[in-house]
C-alpha cells in the first residue's frame, strides 16, 4: 500500500530493488558477476561488475548502484549509488531510473529534488516499470504547475539527448 508522500519523503515501501540479477535481464558478460552476487561472493561480483561498467554495461552499473544503495558487500553510500544509477539510467535502464527517481524524491544521497524525481520516474514509467507511474503521480501531486512544466521540459531534453 502506498502511503501519501510529503515533500520530505516518498514512502520507502515502494522502493523495490531487485538485487543483482533476480528478475533482471541478463546482459552480455554479466552472468558470472550475477552468479557471484547470488552466492554472496560480493567481492568477486563487485570486481566483475566494475570491469563491465568500464565498458558501459548498464546492468553492471545498476547492480553496483544497488550494492552501494543497500550496503551489500560495500559500505552503504547512497551518494555513490546515485552516481552508478545515473550512469545506467542514462542508458535507459528502467530500474536505475526508478531508483534514481526514488532517491531524488526522498533526498537520499542527493538533495531532495522533486522535479528531477518526476523526470526519472516518468522515464521508468514510459518503459513499463510496474511501480514508477504510481510514484511519479505521487511526486507530481507535490509539484506546482511551473515545477511540473519544468520536469516535462527536462524529460524532453533527456529524450532528445539520450535516444538518438
Amino acid at each position: 500500500m502506498l502511503m501519501k508522500p510529503t515533500k520530505r519523503s516518498v514512502t520507502r515501501a515502494a522502493f523495490v530493488v531487485l538485487l543483482l540479477g533476480a528478475a533482471v535481464p541478463a546482459w552480455a558478460g554479466s552472468k558470472s558477476a550475477d552468479d557471484a552476487a547470488q552466492r554472496g561472493d560480493y567481492d568477486t561480483a563487485l570486481r566483475e561488475y566494475r570491469a563491465l561498467a568500464k565498458i558501459g554495461n548498464p546492468h553492471a552499473e545498476y547492480n553496483i548502484g544497488v550494492m552501494y544503495d543497500l550496503g551489500t558487500g560495500v559500505e552503504q553510500d547512497r551518494a555513490e549509488a546515485v552516481i552508478w544509477y545515473r550512469r545506467a539510467a542514462n542508458q535507459g535502464h528502467d530500474k536505475a531510473q526508478f531508483n534514481l527517481g526514488f532517491l531524488y524524491a526522498n533526498g537520499d544521497g542527493v538533495s531532495q529534488e522533486l522535479v528531477l524525481a518526476y523526470k526519472w520516474l516518468e522515464l521508468a514509467a514510459i518503459q513499463g516499470h510496474p511501480e514508477a507511474g504510481e510514484q511519479r503521480d505521487a511526486v507530481g501531486e507535490l509539484l506546482t504547475p511551473e515545477q511540473l512544466a519544468g520536469a516535462r521540459k527536462l524529460l524532453e531534453q533527456w529524450i532528445e539527448t539520450y535516444t538518438k
